[in-house]
């Protein structure tokens, strides 16, 4: 018998998960991410792209027939970190934003990512470059988690 792809994806779990429970990020979080990347590290303000940005957020969390298209929690914080890396929706601080976006999202979560600052900036600029596949993304990213 063939799983659904809704069971294929919870079995990427590792931990039991009520989803009414999941912390995702909104505009307003992110748009405060923007900011403090671009007051510690420069950059202009702006958003590029409106349509990018919203993507980029809604991708996380996206449904179909009221189950998570996003595994819990790993494909959820890597589609933040591709959204935010390939939509460019900012004029400055995409990748930044792709960073902190997916750090957030897992310790919000209950995950704090053992990645240092150096390998996850190889991660994103891999991403940019088009040289890391999402699911490349998720095994990097459940590798360097733990809970806690």
């Amino acid at each position: 018998m063939r799983r659904s792809s809704s069971t294929a994806a919870r079995s990427w779990c590792s931990r039991a998960v009520d989803v009414a429970r999941i912390v995702f990020l909104d505009l307003k979080a992110i748009l405060a991410i923007h900011r403090r990347m671009l007051a510690e590290a420069g950059g202009d303000e702006g958003i590029l792209k409106p349509d990018g940005l919203e993507s980029a957020i809604a991708s996380a969390k996206a449904t179909y027939a009221k189950q998570f298209l996003n595994a819990f929690p790993f494909e959820m914080a890597a589609s933040y970190l591709i959204g935010f890396t390939q939509n460019h929706a900012f004029v400055d601080g995409n990748k930044r934003v792709a960073a902190v976006a997916a750090v957030m999202f897992l310790r919000l979560n209950g995950y704090r990512l053992t990645l240092t600052s150096a390998e996850l900036a190889e991660l994103i600029f891999a991403v940019a470059r088009g040289e890391a596949t999402k699911p490349a993304v998720v095994q990097r990213l459940k590798q360097a988690s733990q809970l806690g």
